[in-house]
This record gives C-alpha cells, sequence and structure tokens, in this order.
C-alpha cells in the first residue's frame, strides 16, 4: 500500500473515531440529562407523596373530629330527650296536683255554699224564735 492510502485510511480511521467519540459524549449527556430529568420526577413523586399523607392525616383528624362531635350531639340530644321527658312528667304532675286542687276548691266552694245557707238558716230561725 501507498503511503497516500496509508494516509485515506488512517484519516477515515481518525474521521471514525472522532465521529464514534462524539456519539459516545452525546450518549453520555443524554444518559446524564434522563438521570436528572429521573431525580428531578423522583423528587417530585416523593414530594406529591408528602403531600397526599397530609391530606390524608388532616382527613383522618377531621373524620375523628367529625365523629366526636357526632357523638357529642347524639349524647346532647339524649340528655335532651331525657329532660323533656322529665318536664313532660313534671307537667303531669303539676295538672294532677292542679285538678286536685281546682276539685277541693269546688269542695270548699260546696261546703261554703252550704254553709252559708245553714248559717242563714240558723239566722232566719234566731230571728223567728225572737219574734
Amino acid at each position: 500500500m501507498k503511503s497516500s492510502e496509508l494516509d485515506m485510511k488512517l484519516n477515515q480511521l481518525e474521521a471514525h473515531e472522532k465521529h464514534t467519540r462524539q456519539l459516545s459524549i452525546n450518549r453520555e449527556k443524554d444518559l446524564q440529562e434522563w438521570e436528572k430529568k429521573l431525580r428531578q420526577g423522583e423528587e417530585s413523586l416523593c414530594e406529591l407523596r408528602r403531600t397526599l399523607n397530609q391530606r390524608e392525616e388532616k382527613a383522618s383528624e377531621d373524620e375523628r373530629v367529625l365523629k366526636k362531635k357526632e357523638r357529642d350531639l347524639e349524647e346532647a340530644e339524649k340528655k335532651i330527650d331525657i329532660s323533656f321527658a322529665k318536664l313532660k312528667e313534671r307537667e303531669v304532675d303539676v295538672n294532677n296536683r292542679l285538678l286536685g286542687l281546682v276539685i277541693k276548691e269546688k269542695e270548699a266552694d260546696s261546703l261554703r255554699s252550704t254553709l252559708e245557707i245553714k248559717e242563714e238558716g240558723i239566722a232566719c230561725f234566731g230571728r223567728q224564735a225572737q219574734c
């Protein structure tokens, strides 16, 4: 082979090596860019998971608070029902006592009327005896 052929082959080989190195450098850059994007994606995913966990914890706490308020409300309703029942019993008792008083008042009025009639009869009898 001649020197010019060898130079040409050497140039081709160098050009091929240069091209191969450039491809390798480009692949390395691409790989670094992909790794960077992957890290960013993983960081973003971690942040989203953290946010989701916080929201779930808040939702759980809100649910616990709501259930406690529901229990408190149920207890308050029970107490109101018991108080209402007691008030109803007292109302019945007061009404019965009032009815008893009305009956006694009527009896007293009846006795007073009877007594007045007897007093008038005695007064009239006393006047007739004097007459």
